[in-house]
């Protein structure tokens, strides 16, 4: 919706300035309203001046022709026979391409969505939605390569139905976009209907989106009052930029002034991957109360943290030296103008000593080359969306030793692609020279063990959850891992990482536990339910809903309001199929069968391709001896999935139940054939053919889930086996071992190695 207008502007300065006397924070802040970014220019005009010029103000905007960028003068592009066309009538802009039915139809573009480096258009469609076209204009400069139509999917035939096509849930403004781009938002979603009735008081990144709503602010200055009261009328302030001092013969300057990470939380809202957890979000309050925080996750993060996926900033900057030293973003960004304080290497210069660091003795690469600026080593960067490179904002120093140990990326090799990350690291050892200490420890060694479940995993996880230095993303990324891992220190660990300062190490060793034994889950959650902050609580209580019964009654109120808070916070998704796939899971540990039912159903009444309702609801009717209707349920959401493996898996056990080998075969085998088949399902299709006597065939697929995942317990298991019995005890024993190395206390693979090297 429009602003609000100046008529309920005032009406709502009236009412506030009524609420209280001047400073009366706790009166005046319950009644504040969001009066529109016109309001503050009055008092604020070189801030609102620099802000109106800014990407935050026209991150979404009418299409006009004063805002839209892109060629619509009957310009055109084609891709994969698919022609789309691009137009005028009169003062509105027109779009011909193909819809969610696969016709080519007319589409009037309503907003626009961006202006640098590209600019998308926003159409509307049945139900309330507003759809983000996956053609974009490239608004660079032509001599860069840009003033042209780009497809954001350039190597693929994307095709309606696919969540990637531009009709499809990815490219959805409600639920994608809105909350980051608009100011205000309410969502509106009715879960009945599956519509949207989406608002917001201004659209584009408002002062107030940053600020919370203003009105009581705007009569606090109406009412003139003590201006030196900063921020009066705000349910929070935000800092100045911090004083930080390079005093003589430093290389680093340190913050002489508190910090503050009211900051942080508030830009992290939308420069992070996450997830909302609420339809309202109030300004203030941390990060973890309204959202929830995407950690190092694999395939989001390389195992050293760097950036993979489109994860924005903030997952990264916690993990940088820059954060423990007390910097924030408007350290280094003008937040009104959106720009840099200081251009290239002049901005670090601002806190790291240039006659040290701005040399060729520190960067070793030629003055004024591209190797000698900062951001080229220590922020490289990576592209997404074809045009748009962003930088890591981990700020790490280069290590292409961990490039030839674990496969992650580094700056040396990205600037120098022709060279090989052997060669970066020779020359970095080089650089620090023959004396010099070895390189830190990193955590890249604890998360990728963690992540292939190899035998040093727990050890090294164990290590990287104590390591109090280390940042709090990185442990408790751990933490989460250690969780799959049995063993004394690992829990003695987690309790530990459960009482961290830090909600990130509580958020993660939380959201690891939901597989443990009852009673250590109860023994170690039981107090978290307490936890100050929302999203810990709420993983808490989903690690423990199958655990009521072991609850001491003062427990089980604090599970009820936590359980309560998990489920408000998947609700608020809930045009998605995996919140109420999420719900059902919780209602089915719960022992609440029906409710189970219920919220897989309107999973697949979201999605009804959506394979964690489909497989998740088999197993629930299975359970209760109603496997008919459970094919019914996988038959139906295969015909509408477009990942279909892991329903074509499930399908294929369940006619292996009712004795139908034949469609059950080879539904097994299509599941394991796909170019990303797991190796669950390769083993299990592999077991199918041993059972048919087609022994070679099930050690190819063996060996391929080997190469997926070298540490997984039932193939090592399975490929001893059915190679000692097709090749012989001689060509078994290297995996007999490799299971042994898996887990040395293990006395039946110990046992079965000894039994192999005494008969071959």
């Amino acid at each position: 919706m429009s602003p609000l207008r100046t008529a309920a502007i005032a009406a709502a300065l009236v009412a506030v300035a009524a609420c209280g006397k001047d400073g009366d924070r706790a009166a005046v802040t319950p009644a504040a309203a969001y009066v529109g970014s016109a309001a503050c220019a009055a008092c604020h005009a070189q801030q609102h001046g620099d802000w109106a010029a800014s990407n935050h103000a026209r991150a979404m905007q009418p299409a006009t022709a004063a805002n839209v960028l892109g060629d619509f003068a009957d310009a055109q592009i084609e891709h994969a026979g698919v022609v789309t066309k691009f137009s005028r009538r009169g003062d509105s802009f027109w779009v011909a391409t193909e819809g969610v039915d696969g016709a080519m139809s007319d589409f009037e573009v309503k907003w626009t969505f961006g202006v640098s480096p590209l600019q998308q258009y926003l159409v509307e469609l049945d139900r309330g939605r507003l759809q983000a076209l996956d053609i974009a204009w490239d608004a660079r400069e032509k001599a860069q390569g840009g003033q042209r139509w780009i497809l954001l999917h350039p190597d693929e035939r994307v095709r309606p139905g696919d969540p990637l096509h531009w009709t499809g849930p990815n490219f959805e403004w409600n639920h994608m976009c809105a909350e980051c781009h608009s100011t205000d938002v309410k969502k509106n979603f009715d879960a009945d209907a599956m519509r949207y009735a989406t608002a917001a008081s201004e659209h584009g990144v408002g002062c107030e989106g940053c600020h919370g709503p203003g009105s009581a602010h705007a009569a606090w200055a109406q009412r003139g009052a003590d201006r030196s009261v900063r921020g009066a009328g705000f349910a929070h302030a935000l800092p100045k930029p911090g004083h930080f001092v390079l005093q003589p013969g430093a290389k680093n300057a340190t913050r002489v002034d508190a910090v503050r990470e009211t900051e942080l939380e508030t830009c992290a809202r939308c420069h992070s991957r996450r997830t909302t957890t609420g339809e309202s979000y109030e300004h203030g309050k941390p990060l973890l109360d309204t959202h929830r925080l995407a950690l190092l996750d694999d395939p989001l993060y390389f195992a050293d943290g760097q950036i993979r996926d489109e994860v924005f900033e903030h997952g990264s900057f916690l993990q940088s030296r820059m954060h423990r030293m007390g910097v924030v973003c408007s350290d280094c960004h003008d937040a009104h103008r959106g720009g840099l304080r200081a251009e290239g290497n002049a901005l670090c210069a601002r806190c790291h000593d240039a006659q040290h660091y701005d040399q060729s003795s520190h960067h070793h690469h030629a003055a004024g080359s591209k190797g000698a600026q900062c951001v080229e080593c220590h922020m490289p960067e990576r592209t997404y969306m074809v045009v748009d490179p962003r930088r890591d904002h981990s700020i790490r120093v280069p290590r292409p030793d961990l490039s030839v140990l674990h496969g992650t990326p580094n700056a040396c090799t990205q600037c120098h692609a022709d060279k090989a990350a052997r060669w970066a690291a020779d020359a970095v050892a080089s650089w620090r020279g023959a004396d010099a200490p070895p390189q830190p420890d990193h955590w890249a060694a604890a998360i990728a063990a963690g992540r292939s479940g190899s035998p040093r995993a727990r050890q090294l996880l164990v290590a990287a959850v104590r390591r109090s230095e280390w940042p709090g993303i990185v442990r408790g990324t751990a933490a989460r891992l250690l969780g799959a891992f049995d063993g004394d220190d690992g829990k003695r660990e987690l309790a530990a990482a459960l009482r961290d300062e830090d909600p990130v190490v509580r958020f993660g060793a939380a959201s690891g536990l939901g597989d443990r034994s009852r009673e250590e889950r109860v023994a170690l959650l039981a107090a978290v339910l307490l936890d100050p902050v929302a999203n810990v609580r709420a993983e808490a209580a989903f690690a423990l809903a199958d655990c009521e019964d072991l609850l001491s009654a003062e427990a089980k109120q604090s599970f009820a309001a936590a359980a309560g808070e998990y489920e408000s916070g998947q609700r608020a998704n809930a045009e998605r199929d995996w919140a109420w796939a999420n719900l059902g899971l919780f209602a089915a540990r719960r022992g609440d069968v029906t409710g189970a039912e219920q919220s897989y159903r309107r999973a697949l009444r979201a999605d009804a391709g959506s394979v964690r309702a489909a497989v998740n609801l088999t197993d629930l009717l299975r359970e209760h001896g109603r496997d008919g209707e459970g094919e019914r349920v996988l038959r139906d959401a295969i015909g509408a999935a477009w990942e279909q493996a892991p329903l074509q898996h499930a399908l294929g056990l369940l006619l292996v139940r009712q004795g139908k080998k034949d469609e059950a075969l080879k539904l097994l085998a299509a599941a394991a054939s796909t170019g990303n088949a797991s190796a669950r399902h390769r083993y299990v299709f592999a077991v199918a053919l041993a059972g048919e006597g087609r022994t070679d065939e099930a050690l190819l697929q063996l060996e391929a889930a080997q190469r997926n995942e070298p540490w997984n317990r039932d193939v090592l298991e399975a490929l001893v086996t059915f190679t000692a019995e097709a090749r012989g005890a001689a060509i078994a024993i290297p995996w007999a071992r490799r299971l042994v190395d898996l887990d040395p206390e293990d006395a039946e693979a110990r046992a079965r190695l000894l039994q192999l090297e005494s008969s071959k």
